[in-house]
């Protein structure tokens, strides 16, 4: 398998998980602390990542690298893509409103991590800007 087809699969992962937080392309770079155009190229595959971005994505998504590369060789799904099909199996379950749970449950993991450990983020200051002022709009 070659680096483009690598490229390719590795942005498709990108944009599935960020799908499945049910964050826009352009609320999802802003969190990374990248370009909207940027992030666009990266989910089509057109960057060559470097690893800065890949921690900024990994930080972003609250998953850690080895989550973001299983099974990209392989062409496997990711784990929240095969709990996927498991939830659309089952019946009584509205697999949209668990997707919109899990979404609102990992920005609430990932703003207690920011809040126990603000240096280790690896947020842009943009993004730590952004992040201050929900907080305080929280706090009233």
């Amino acid at each position: 398998m070659g680096v483009k087809d690598l490229l390719h699969r590795f942005g498709q992962r990108i944009r599935e998980l960020r799908s499945q937080r049910g964050w826009s392309q352009e609320e999802f770079a802003d969190v990374c602390g990248v370009h909207r155009t940027y992030m666009g190229h990266v989910e089509r595959g057109e960057k060559n990542v470097s690893f800065g971005s890949i921690v900024r994505v990994t930080n972003a998504l609250s998953i850690n690298l080895s989550e973001l590369f299983a099974g990209l060789e392989t062409g496997e799904p990711t784990t929240g893509a095969k709990r996927k099909r498991g939830i659309s199996g089952q019946s009584g379950l509205d697999r949209n409103r668990v997707l919109r749970e899990v979404a609102v449950l990992e920005r609430a993991i990932r703003t207690l991590r920011e809040l126990a450990l603000p240096e280790d983020t690896g947020l842009s200051p943009k993004a730590e800007a952004r992040l201050s002022r929900r907080r305080g709009r929280k706090s009233h």
